[in-house]
Formats: C-alpha cells, sequence, structure tokens
C-alpha cells in the first residue's frame, strides 16, 4: 500500500477513536483534509505517479464503502484530493 494513503487512513482511524462516544453521528464527522496544514505528507508527493497510487489506494477504500472522496474542483476530477471523509 502507497505510504501516504495509509497515513491517510491511519488518521482517519485516530480521529474516529478520538470522537468515538462524543456524538450519535461521528462517522459524518470524521474528515481529513489534504492541506498543507492538517495532510502535509500529501502535498509533498512530487511525482504523478506517486499521486496516483495514492488515489488508487484510496478509491478502493471509497468503492468498498469506507469512505468519500471530494476532488478539488480546480485540479479537476480525479487530480487532487481536497479531502477524504469517513463513512458510518
Amino acid at each position: 500500500m502507497n505510504d501516504v494513503a495509509r497515513a491517510a487512513l491511519n488518521r482517519l482511524l485516530v480521529l474516529a477513536e478520538g470522537s468515538w462516544g462524543r456524538t450519535p453521528d461521528v462517522s459524518s464527522q470524521i474528515t481529513l483534509r489534504f492541506t498543507q496544514a492538517s495532510f502535509p505528507a500529501y502535498l509533498t508527493l512530487g511525482s504523478h505517479a506517486g499521486r496516483h497510487a495514492c488515489h488508487v489506494y484510496l478509491q478502493l477504500a471509497q468503492q468498498r464503502g469506507a469512505l468519500t472522496i471530494e476532488w478539488d474542483p480546480r485540479a479537476g476530477e480525479g487530480r487532487q484530493i481536497q479531502r477524504i471523509q469517513l463513512l458510518g
């Protein structure tokens, strides 16, 4: 698995575990923004191949119903992730 995709999924898990028990519908609130402040590892992917590999693994998680991917509309569909959100 791509290291950045693994880090993103791990971050979602940590956020979910930290929020568990606080609100009735936690899953709808667990979001990871792919910004310099929130998740700089994604923005430091230098090559197209590295970014594509990350996208493939996150899209597999989306296909399995684990999360949704919001693409940056300025970059175009499938080009740059704006955020991912955990599904319940």
